[in-house]
């Protein structure tokens, strides 16, 4: 299995990201606080489907987009695999909430919404921090 396409939108404090993932390994390099930790956290959600470093959903969610008529933060993930290809998407869309907001959480494989539970570990990562 390999991740081969990556888009990010309002995840954390990135606005927007689109990025081919070619060949067998990937280097992000950056200076701090600029999402290298992010993006491989949205790797690690779109085999999880949730965010690993966060105690909430919601948390994920960028902050100047909070202030948007539909916040959401979505990624997406394409990935060439034994099975063929795969496309899992992510999507949190936020709501106020009495301590604040509150994400919903909808999920789509190769383009069919799904349960979290029948897309956790489709794709497989594993992160490091």
């Amino acid at each position: 299995m390999r991740l081969t396409h990556l888009l990010l939108t309002d995840y954390r404090n990135i606005e927007r990201l689109e990025i081919d993932l070619p060949g067998r390994v990937g280097v992000f390099v950056g200076e701090n606080a600029q999402g290298k930790s992010n993006i491989l956290e949205a790797i690690y959600m779109l085999a999880t489907i949730r965010a690993a470093r966060a105690e909430q959903d919601a948390q994920v969610i960028r902050r100047a987009a909070l202030d948007d008529v539909l916040p959401a933060a979505r990624v997406v993930g394409q990935a060439e695999t034994a099975e063929g290809p795969l496309k899992v998407e992510v999507t949190l869309t936020s709501r106020p909430g009495p301590n604040g907001p509150i994400a919903t959480k909808t999920v789509k494989v190769n383009g069919v919404a799904k349960r979290v539970s029948a897309a956790v570990g489709r794709l497989t990562a594993v992160l490091f921090t």
